[in-house]
This record gives C-alpha cells, structure tokens and sequence, in this order.
C-alpha cells in the first residue's frame, strides 16, 4: 500500500509519515461508516489509498505556503490556489467522491 501511495503522490515521504496518513484515512472512513470493527485495508482498499492520497497532497502541497504565514493564496491568468493552515488540514473531511462509492454509514440506536 505504501509504495501504490508512493507512486500516485510522486513523493518521498518516509514510510513513518504515509502510515500516519494511512491510518488517518481509515479511521475518517471508519467513522464516516460508523464501524469501528470494519478492515478498511481489506474491505475498501482503492477508497482508503485514494483518501490517504487526498491527504497527503493537502498537506504537502499547502505546507510550503503557511508554514510562515506568508502566503494565503495565489492567483495568475485567471487561476487562484487558496492554500490553507494546519488548522483547516485537520478539518478535512471525505469528498464526496470517495463518499459516492462507500456504504450509507450505519445508524446506531439506543434503547434504554
């Protein structure tokens, strides 16, 4: 999984940092599916790589940016990249096109 995650970011991160990524995806799907015994690695393998991705091209690709503070947002011939703090990384949810291909999350009921 780490070197599929390696080639598809076209990164060099170590091994440490992509299990950090990786665990953090599947429990983000974990939660989302509200199934705290389910394999993610097993069950939703494409999903949790792709998420994991999605991660880690956040993170890198805003971290040159606002590890000073300097820079916000570019913007050149019509484009504009908002780049965003560490904060706002860790509020990352799923998008909605790893959401479209996963199970509706189960609902939990209480009885007292």
């Amino acid at each position: 999984m780490i070197e599929l995650i390696k080639k598809l970011t076209n990164t060099k991160l170590d091994d440490v940092v992509i299990n950090f990524y990786i665990s953090n995806a599947t429990n983000a799907i974990k939660n989302y599916l509200n199934d705290p015994d389910l394999d993610i690695c097993d069950t939703y393998y494409n999903e949790a790589i792709e998420l994991a991705c999605y991660y880690i091209n956040k993170a890198t690709m805003s971290q040159g940016s606002v590890e000073n503070g300097a820079i916000k947002s570019i913007s050149s011939a019509g484009r504009s990249v908002t780049f965003m703090d560490f904060d706002e990384l860790n509020k990352i949810g799923i998008p909605q096109t790893i959401k479209d291909r996963l199970p509706k999350p189960k609902v939990m009921v209480k009885v007292w």
